[in-house]
């Protein structure tokens, strides 16, 4: 979007992709995000600029095979099982790695976010603090949210003896966070930490594509700013409710061939 021809400065622009690279090869592109100039920043100017690149995009691919649009095939939400499922593999390694999977119930995926950082999304998480650093179980430990899914996975590497006591203190941790077990500086430092790594994919075009692509494959529509808001919003009693949630689904063990459970 240039000021008033292409040989001066622009005032923004926008990313996208196109070709055989893709799942469906040249019949399928895609545009993601715009960005404007900071001093220029206005919706009529983002308005024009998606116009013209609209255009551009329309003139570049015209000659290529087009279908229909093919939506977005929802992802199904993980249900766990009865009973908690238990796998143990064997394979000539020096290090054991431990990883356990939850089901999550809850539809406030905003809480969840924030009950997952409180257990093991940060180095003052649940998991660094009590299993890593004062109990010494495991070399790392740590969580992550699918939130698709509806699934929470913790993974450490830990000595093959320490099998039996790292589940069991991985589980307390659980235990700990649905009791609200926690102090204050704890669950505002788990928020902070979301918000941060928020704000800093506004400074990336590429994490901003994949986070609208990540919406769009949620059915969301929800901006970083909106998430951020909601964010704030989310109580103890929302982040202990979330806990409750999250039930134990599979605990996976890779040990070595001379390990022992």
């Amino acid at each position: 979007m240039p000021r008033g021809g292409l040989r001066r400065q622009p005032l923004g622009g926008g990313g996208g992709c196109a070709g055989d690279d893709l799942p469906q090869g040249q019949a399928r592109g895609y545009f993601t995000c715009l960005l404007l100039d900071g001093a220029h920043e206005t919706a009529e100017n983002a308005a024009a600029l998606l116009s013209a690149l609209e255009d551009a995009f329309r003139r570049a691919f015209e000659g290529l095979r087009r279908e229909e649009v093919a939506p977005i095939s929802p992802v199904p939400h993980h249900r766990g099982p009865s009973e908690v499922r238990v796998v143990q593999e064997q394979m000539d390694v020096s290090q054991g790695k431990l990883c356990l999977g939850y089901s999550v119930d809850s539809v406030d995926k905003d809480a969840v976010l924030v009950m997952d950082m409180l257990f093991g999304g940060t180095s003052n998480s649940k998991h660094f603090l009590n299993v890593r650093e004062k109990l010494s179980l495991c070399y790392y430990a740590g969580s992550a949210y699918h939130r698709l899914k509806g699934l929470i996975t913790v993974s450490s590497g830990i000595e093959f003896q320490n099998y039996g006591r790292a589940v069991e203190e991985i589980l307390r941790q659980l235990e700990a966070l649905r009791r609200g077990d926690w102090e204050d500086w704890e669950i505002e430092g788990a928020r902070q930490s979301l918000v941060n790594s928020l704000r800093t994919m506004e400074d990336s075009a590429g994490s901003m594509e994949d986070f609208v692509m990540g919406q769009a494959a949620a059915g969301s529509d929800e901006t970083i700013p909106g998430l951020i808001a909601a964010l704030a919003e989310v109580t103890p009693e929302r982040v202990r409710a979330a806990a409750e949630s999250v039930k134990p689904d599979t605990i996976y063990f890779l040990k070595g061939k001379e390990g022992c459970a």
